[in-house]
């Protein structure tokens, strides 16, 4: 997958270089500009061939509705942690994997918002879902109710 840059926020450069992107232009004026190239073969997750444009849409919404429920409650458990309530004993490194995976893949449905083709931006979703929160365990490309994860084994 290829997109424009422009100006990225930090994270969405950390988001692309976990997934193996590679920067294709570096313009030093303030900020990136250039395109990304993201390896679609990182991915754990692939989207089915053949979907609807409102089908692959709806992909998207659920598997990024996901990824923003899993990171508001883990911001509630990091908040709770500060204040001695949620469960001390959580490793920081597991803490820090964990923001970095939600930054990931807030980034990921950030930019599935701006590409330009339907299945590019589920696939980014699926895989926001699926290869960030989820380290490659699960993938959420069901388009029937109730819309279930397929378990993936590593």
């Amino acid at each position: 997958i290829t997109f424009p840059l422009a100006l990225p926020p930090p994270s969405l450069l950390l988001a692309a270089l976990l997934l193996g992107a590679r920067v294709d232009e570096v313009v030093a004026q303030g900020g990136v500009r250039g395109t990304v190239h993201i390896d679609t073969q990182s991915f754990a997750c692939k989207v089915p061939e053949g979907m609807s444009p409102e089908d692959l849409a709806g992909l998207r919404s659920r598997n990024c509705l996901r990824v923003n429920q899993a990171v508001e409650e883990f911001n509630v458990y990091s908040d709770q942690a500060k204040w001695g309530v949620a469960n001390k004993y959580i490793d920081k490194d597991q803490e820090a994997k964990w923001k970095g995976n939600g930054e990931a893949a807030t980034e990921l449905c950030r930019l599935s918002l701006e590409v330009g083709d339907n299945y590019t931006a589920a696939t980014l979703a699926v895989n926001a879902w699926g290869t960030n929160i989820m380290d490659g365990t699960e993938c959420c490309t069901s388009n029937v109710p109730p819309y279930l994860c397929l378990e993936q084994s590593l």
